[in-house]
């Protein structure tokens, strides 16, 4: 993985901001989705 690769995928500063975003949404998403499988899980 090269420099020049980051700073294409990060080309600006709300890029960066946009990105950790999405991983915090996508992280949430997947951890209520598992917390729903467990509790349905324990519930039988």
């Amino acid at each position: 993985m090269s420099l020049s690769f980051l700073s294409g995928v990060f080309a600006s500063p709300w890029d960066i901001i946009r990105s950790l975003i999405d991983i915090g949404i996508v992280a949430y998403v997947f951890y209520r989705v598992l917390g729903l499988i467990r509790g349905t899980r324990a519930e039988q």
